[in-house]
């Protein structure tokens, strides 16, 4: 029990850094407000729009908005309009090149801030069903979960196009790792929702470390990993694969523990041995088959 309540303390503690760095940024730390929940608001009242029918912008971008935001007319080889549950980045601007709506962000700058957060919060407080469903339909994106073709490729070698002193040249063991990367990434193991439920089912099978410490240690790991992942389904707002990194991390770090202290000891009974790993092939064999077979 005393594990339990220290958890509790320590996450309830931890929420208070959510009002402290919002009095601290201004006002110690003097850092500018840039607004950076606007592009989160923005994607937000699309996705809600576009799953209640219902036009949360009130008019703003005239009367043809809903549908825009569903179908672009004019480009119906496109497939989709101005939403998109794989990221926000089509109302700022057109990053796959099937048209996006840029002048959504653009024109609504002017109300960036209380106005735009008071259309938000209304939003969501009428709409909490298409909300739910939006956010949904986005980690469900992210995670590469249950859907067909939305393989997220890692991507290696990338660097700012305004980079003129500092560059590379890849050589052959660059090429090897580049290789390896993308080619695990759109494997069966590859997509973001396996390093979230391994750092899952980790949390179970460190209740089977016997060293106090070590299990402390491990189980704050893996739920730092789950929490991180799990925190998108508010906040997330991108598709790329490197939002998965902490995870992903949390999950190899903890592999050769568990291996180690639970899955080798003898001693332990064979559900939390085993337990663990039956739900982690359980559940991509599930997806496979879904995907596969079903979607």
């Amino acid at each position: 029990m005393g594990f339990i309540r220290r958890t509790v303390i320590a996450g309830l503690l931890s929420l208070l850094f959510i009002p402290g760095h919002m009095f601290a940024d201004p006002y110690f730390f003097r850092v500018p407000d840039i607004k950076p929940i606007s592009p989160l608001q923005v994607f937000d009242l699309g996705g809600i729009t576009y799953f209640s029918g219902r036009d949360q912008y009130k008019g703003f971008f005239g009367p043809d908005f809903v549908e825009k935001n569903r179908n672009f007319k004019d480009r119906p080889e496109s497939g989709r309009g101005c939403y998109t549950p794989r990221h926000w980045d089509t109302y700022g601007w057109d990053p796959d090149l099937k048209g996006g709506c840029p002048e959504v962000y653009e024109n609504l700058k002017p109300k960036f801030g209380r106005e735009l957060t008071n259309l938000w919060v209304d939003a969501i407080v009428a709409e909490p069903r298409a909300y739910l469903m939006h956010r949904t339909a986005h980690l469900n994106r992210f995670l590469q979960f249950l859907c067909k073709g939305c393989e997220e490729p890692v991507k290696t070698g990338w660097q700012s196009n305004n980079q003129k002193e500092v560059t590379f040249t890849p050589n052959p063991i660059y090429n090897v790792i580049e290789w390896l990367s993308v080619n695990w990434s759109l494997s069966p193991f590859g997509p973001p929702y396996i390093y979230l439920l391994v750092c899952i089912a980790f949390m179970w099978a460190s209740l089977g470390i016997r060293d106090r410490i070590t299990r402390h240690v491990t189980f704050a790991l893996v739920s730092s990993g789950t929490l991180y992942t799990l925190a998108l389904f508010v906040i997330g707002i991108a598709h790329e694969y490197r939002y998965i990194y902490w995870t992903m991390l949390a999950a190899l770090i903890a592999t050769p523990v568990i291996f180690a202290r639970v899955v080798m000891r003898k001693d332990l009974r064979a559900s939390l041995r085993f337990g663990p790993l039956a739900l982690i092939a359980a559940v991509i064999a599930f997806r496979e088959i879904a995907v596969r077979f079903f979607l």
